[in-house]
C-alpha cells in the first residue's frame, strides 16, 4: 500500500468564502499526469428562515438540488445552477411534509421523500405531484438505477413496531409499491442499486441485507471486515464499502468481500462517514474535522487533501464532474482538473 500525498499550492479565504488548490504528484495511477484538486465553499447550510440543507441530488445536468426545514418554511425545494451562487426555492407542497432525502436521476425527472408520503417532478422541477404511502414510514435513503427504476427503505415509525420497508418505482417516482416488510430492530442508513434486481441495504455497522430480485426478498450478511460507515456503486459489477477508521472493501458481488486499502488517518480525523464515485475510478471520502482524501485508481492508492476545513465532513454527492460536500455547519464543492 502506497499513501500519495498532496501539496498545497494555493488557499485564499474572505468573508466567508474561500478556495483552496492542491496538487496531486504524478502516481502509477494517474498515468504520470498531476491532478489539481479545488474545494470551494457554497455557503451555510443552515440559516433559520432562509436556508436548509439537510440532503442534496446533482442532476445529470449539474444542477444541485436541496430539500430540508429552516426551522420556518417548509415544503421548499432549493436549486443552484451551473454557473451561479443563488439558490432558488421553489414550493413543492403546502403540506407540512418533513423532507427526508431527495434524488434526481435524470434533468427533469425528481423525487423528494418525507414522513408517510413523497412527491415526484417530470419537468424539472416547475410542478410536483404528492403520492400518499398510506404508511408510517421514515424514509431513510433513495437510490434510482436509471430513469425509471428506485427505491426507498425507511423505517415505520411506531413504537411497538419495528420492522423496516422497501418501497420501488418503475415510472420515475410517478407511483410507488411497497415491495417488502422486514421485522428487525435494526433500521437501514444507507442503499445501493447494483442492477435492476440486486440491492445492497446497510442496516448496521456490521450487517448488510441483499436482495436479487429487485427488492422483494432480503437476505442478511454479516460483515466482519470492519464497522461499515457508506457504500458507493463502483461500476456495475462492483461495490464499494468505506469504514468508519478509513477502511475500504470492494465486492464483485459474486466472491464476497475484499479489503483493498486503508485511507491515511491524518488531519486527527475521529472517524470516516461517507464516500462517492466518478467514473469508478475517482472516488473521493469524507470524515471528522475536514477530513478529505481521493483516490483515482479506484480506492487502491489514496491521498490526503488539505482542504483548510475545520468543520466535520458527513456527507459527498458525486455529479456529472464534481462533487459537493455537506459539513457540520456549511457546504463544499470539489472539483477535479
Amino acid at each position: 500500500m502506497r499513501i500519495v500525498w498532496l501539496m498545497v499550492v494555493l488557499g485564499v479565504a474572505f468573508a466567508g468564502w474561500f478556495w483552496k488548490n492542491s496538487i496531486v504528484p504524478a502516481t502509477d495511477g494517474n498515468v504520470g499526469q498531476a491532478r489539481k484538486v479545488t474545494v470551494s465553499k457554497l455557503g451555510p447550510r443552515y440559516v433559520t428562515g432562509h436556508t436548509s440543507h439537510y440532503d442534496l441530488a446533482i442532476s445529470p445536468d449539474g444542477s444541485i438540488w436541496s430539500v430540508g426545514y429552516d426551522g420556518e418554511n417548509y415544503g421548499l425545494v432549493s436549486r443552484l445552477d451551473v454557473g451561479t451562487k443563488s439558490w432558488q426555492r421553489t414550493k413543492y407542497t403546502n403540506r407540512f411534509a418533513m423532507p427526508e432525502a431527495i434524488a434526481f436521476p435524470s434533468a427533469s425527472t425528481g423525487v423528494i421523500v418525507a414522513r408517510s408520503q413523497f412527491f415526484n417532478t417530470m419537468d424539472g422541477g416547475q410542478n410536483w405531484q404528492r403520492f400518499e404511502l398510506r404508511s408510517y414510514l421514515t424514509p431513510v435513503a433513495i437510490d434510482f438505477w436509471n430513469e425509471e427504476i428506485g427505491v426507498v427503505v425507511g423505517r415505520h415509525n411506531v413504537s411497538n413496531e419495528q420492522r423496516m420497508e422497501v418501497w420501488r418505482t418503475d415510472d420515475g417516482g410517478r407511483s410507488f409499491a411497497k415491495f417488502a416488510e422486514l421485522r428487525s430492530d435494526r433500521f437501514p442508513y444507507d442503499v445501493i442499486f447494483l442492477s435492476s434486481s440486486e440491492i445492497i441495504m446497510v442496516v448496521a455497522k456490521d450487517e448488510l441485507m441483499r436482495s436479487r430480485d429487485g427488492g422483494k426478498t432480503w437476505s442478511p450478511e454479516r460483515f466482519e471486515l470492519f464497522s461499515v460507515s457508506s457504500a458507493v456503486r463502483k461500476s456495475d459489477s462492483q461495490t464499494l464499502l468505506l469504514g468508519t477508521e478509513g477502511e475500504v472493501a470492494t465486492s464483485d458481488n459474486v466472491n464476497g468481500w475484499t479489503m483493498t486499502s486503508l485511507i491515511s488517518r491524518t488531519a486527527n480525523s475521529l472517524v470516516w462517514r461517507d464516500i462517492a464515485c466518478i467514473g469508478g475510478s475517482v472516488i473521493v471520502a469524507v470524515g471528522d474535522k475536514g477530513s478529505l482524501a481521493v483516490s483515482f485508481t479506484g480506492g487502491v492508492e489514496w491521498a490526503d487533501v488539505q482542504s483548510g476545513i475545520g468543520e466535520d465532513l458527513v456527507r459527498i454527492y458525486s455529479g456529472p464532474d464534481f462533487f459537493v460536500i455537506l459539513g457540520t455547519d456549511s457546504m463544499f464543492r470539489l472539483d477535479l482538473e
